[in-house]
């Protein structure tokens, strides 16, 4: 699980099995071409832990490697989410995590953040949850309005 920013400046690597599969997310910032670990707050561990959520499954990342949209499956047994983390400023600057997309309609345990996508302004999230209604699966999109997120639409129903 690894997703690059499009500037080429921010790396973000899940390990999901880790910590009793609670999950982690490290990330790594280029230097003027040296790559460091960000010790400021990585790895990234949810404020929300539970064993078997296995945070970082699915990884994406906005442009500017600002926002990153980690898929947690394993969250709420099995429901799954997507948690949000934004930082503001520059390479320096701590992690925080604002938001965790958790979606309704769901039909059963969907695994939600089974496979995560973001836009590159960090303002649209999508994610998937292929065990969705008797594993058809679904589709959840997410749309950031201000500071808040909210789900926008209906599922998209795999058929």
């Amino acid at each position: 699980m690894v997703a690059l920013s499009s500037n080429g400046n921010v790396v973000a690597v899940g390990s999901p099995a880790s910590n009793s599969s609670v999950g982690n997310v490290w990330i790594f910032n280029n230097y003027s071409g040296s790559w460091q670990a960000d010790n400021n707050n990585s790895p990234l561990i949810s404020f929300e832990q539970e064993a078997n959520q296995e945070q970082g499954f699915s990884l994406s990342l906005s442009a500017d490697g600002a926002t990153l949209a980690a898929g947690i499956p394993g969250y709420n047994e099995g429901n799954g989410a997507v948690s949000v983390w934004e930082r503001k400023g520059n390479l320096n600057s701590p992690w925080v995590e604002t938001s965790r997309l958790t979606g309704y309609g769901n039909m059963g345990n969907a695994s939600i953040g089974i496979s995560v996508a973001m836009s590159s302004d960090g303002k649209v999230i999508y994610a998937s949850g292929m065990y969705d209604s008797s594993n058809t699966g679904a589709v959840w999109r997410f749309v950031k309005s201000g500071a808040y997120w909210t789900q926008q639409g209906s599922l998209l129903m795999l058929a």
